[in-house]
């Protein structure tokens, strides 16, 4: 899984932009080239903060803006982004107050997702199985010789699936279940297999390679405040 770990430092700079003080845009430029080399960055977060936070494990989604959270992709790790202002990022009085912070990208780890199409034959018991494994077969060499996957899909389909084709979009490893999920990490675009699961029997086909995903990160905010 990937693991996007930043320090985000919110900094008091009195009643005037720090885009409109030269002075106030210097101390920005020290403050980043200062945390970009410090040796540590939870005591370089608690020297330059105002309240200090635990370190959480939160979504990114929910917790960050998109335009920050798209500044992240241009930097690399150990690189720090910003100043940018907001009046709702970690304030309970934005009417009032807003805050300004820079990121620090610490690191990142590994994890896939992959998009894949299936067709489900339910039935785990000795007599589906058997059954299930014969259409399954029959269909598998239907398509290979080029019947539309989507259009089996959707007249064999049962699982709710058939009426996007089959589509199971984009899924993150370990989210499936253990035999479904080894095939299909295994496999790479194009592919087309039977694999046996609780469920039942699957037609699987691959639809995108898998690609890297953030799946989470951590993060230790440090605030300060500036009036409005």
């Amino acid at each position: 899984m990937y693991k996007l770990v930043l320090f985000f430092i919110l900094l008091f700079t009195g009643h005037m932009s720090f885009s409109q003080d030269i002075d106030t845009l210097d101390h920005w430029v020290k403050l980043k080239h200062d945390f970009k080399y410090a040796k540590n960055d939870s005591l370089f977060c608690q020297a330059h903060s105002k309240h200090a936070y635990s370190v959480d494990k939160i979504s990114s989604a929910y917790y960050l803006d998109a335009h920050l959270y798209d500044s992240l992709k241009h930097i690399a790790v150990g690189d720090v982004t910003g100043p940018f202002t907001s009046n709702t990022w970690l304030n309970e009085h934005a009417d009032v107050e807003k805050n300004t912070f820079i990121l620090k990208l610490v690191k990142v780890d590994s994890c896939f997702e992959i998009r894949a199409s299936h067709i489900l034959f339910e039935g785990t018991d000795y007599n589906k199985r058997e059954r299930n494994r014969h259409i399954a077969d029959s269909l598998l060499t239907k398509i290979k010789e080029g019947a539309p996957f989507e259009t089996v899909a959707k007249k064999y389909g049962h699982d709710g699936t058939e009426f996007a084709g089959g589509d199971l979009g984009w899924f993150k490893e370990g989210s499936m279940v253990k035999a479904f999920n080894a095939a299909c990490f295994k496999a790479k675009k194009g592919d087309l297999f039977i694999v046996e699961t609780p469920f039942g029997l699957h037609i699987v086909k691959i639809t995108a390679d898998k690609r890297p995903r953030v799946c989470q990160y951590y993060i230790t905010p440090v605030v300060k405040i500036i009036k409005k």
